[in-house]
């Protein structure tokens, strides 16, 4: 679901309705494919919006669960990452990114278990022995998820109000993700649209 601000006008809330609408259309007309991502960028007067998708494979370098600190450090660092637009795309108008909405993989259960690990803390005379059943069904989940491991994606919506219309976009993030070789990307605005492939090593396109 994306979110938008009580600060963005009526125009973006329709915009984003309608790419939206789009996102979840590509998602199931494009098939999880590991080094593949999809793009889709859509244009409403001033108001324009940028929607991304990753395989979590080529992101993180797995795809289940982060089950142990570092996949989890890694984990938030690619959401820190994707997070921030200017990290992602170079883009030749003056814009303002206004909101960022991000569907991550596993998201609901790792909040899920950050809220059961707070209240821990709070039952100290149970913590030993919760800790010990508690490690043995976290190693046999994780056995689980890693033998019917199921395709994970990110997913990242971008909201921008632009002084004049974007033509050219450059998509630095291919650095980030090597592993990633292209993304099939669509543009719409009020006057024209284009479906095409973005190639690794030529990652920038225009909006005609």
């Amino acid at each position: 679901m994306i979110v938008i601000p009580n600060t963005v006008n009526k125009g973006l809330f329709k915009l984003t309705s309608s790419l939206s609408f789009m996102a979840a259309f590509a998602a199931n007309a494009n098939p999880h494919v590991h080094g593949e991502g999809t793009l889709q960028v859509l244009q409403a007067s001033n108001d324009w919006q940028f929607v991304l998708q990753l395989p979590a494979t080529d992101v993180l370098g797995f795809e289940h669960k982060p089950a142990s600190a570092a996949e989890l450090s890694q984990f938030e660092k690619a959401e820190n990452t994707l997070s921030n637009f200017k990290d992602i795309f170079s883009i030749d108008a003056n814009c303002s990114v206004v909101d960022t909405t991000m569907e991550a993989p596993w998201q609901e259960a790792l909040e899920q278990e950050s809220v059961e690990h707070k209240a821990e803390h709070h039952r100290a005379d149970e913590y030993n022995e919760h800790e010990e059943h508690g490690h043995h069904d976290e190693q046999e989940e994780h056995k689980r998820e890693v033998k019917h491991a199921t395709h994970s994606d990110f997913r990242v919506a971008y909201l921008l109000t632009c002084e004049s219309p974007i033509s050219k976009v450059e998509i630095s993030g291919f650095e980030l993700w090597p592993s990633v070789s292209m993304l099939r990307a669509t543009w719409i605005t009020q006057t024209n649209q284009q479906a095409f492939i973005i190639k690794a090593f030529e990652p920038s396109f225009e909006i005609k």
